[in-house]
């Protein structure tokens, strides 16, 4: 794990998100179908953590299964028809897609509404669970060489923004 835990948040955030593509693959998901997830994952590294703490949570596993109709939900960003879709998606992928989807919110927020400190032990133990999960499911761990210029030295810890397909 040294090797990621100089990564910023925004990186980390990143990161998370390819791991979700390698577990998607693996189990046989198409990309396509989960496109609404990762663009909205993919909205971290280049925008405000703050603004995507809102969006994500309406996407989230625990959200989208909660069992309160779609109305109640006071939804903001999404449709009933996406989140049915992604209530269905949910549904057949099972637990690890779910969890990572899960973990990548949690290191994305942890820190959120404090500072980070000791380069967020926390969100790097997420980390780690998230490439635990692959290990388990026999994914392949994603490359991370061009996230390490994304320090969590700069910008308070979050790093600086960046564009996902550039990083």
């Amino acid at each position: 794990m040294d090797k990621y835990q100089n990564l910023s948040i925004r990186a980390r955030v990143a990161f998370g998100g390819r791991c979700l593509e390698s577990i998607l693959s693996t189990i046989g998901e198409t990309k396509d179908e989960w496109m609404l997830i990762l663009d909205t994952i993919r909205e971290y590294s280049s925008g405000d953590p703050g603004k995507w703490h809102y969006k994500m949570s309406e996407l989230t596993p625990f959200s989208i299964e909660e069992d309160i109709p779609f109305e109640r939900k006071d939804y903001q960003y999404f449709t009933l028809e996406e989140h049915n879709v992604l209530k269905k998606l949910y549904a057949k992928s099972g637990n690890p897609p779910k969890e990572i989807i899960g973990l990548i919110f949690e290191i994305g927020t942890k820190d959120l509404y404090s500072s980070i400190t000791q380069k967020s032990p926390e969100t790097l133990k997420m980390l780690e669970r998230i490439i635990h999960l692959l290990n388990v499911n026999k994914c392949t761990i994603p490359n991370s060489d061009d996230l390490l210029k994304y320090s969590i030295e700069e910008q308070g810890g979050w790093g600086v923004k960046f564009s996902p397909a550039g990083a």
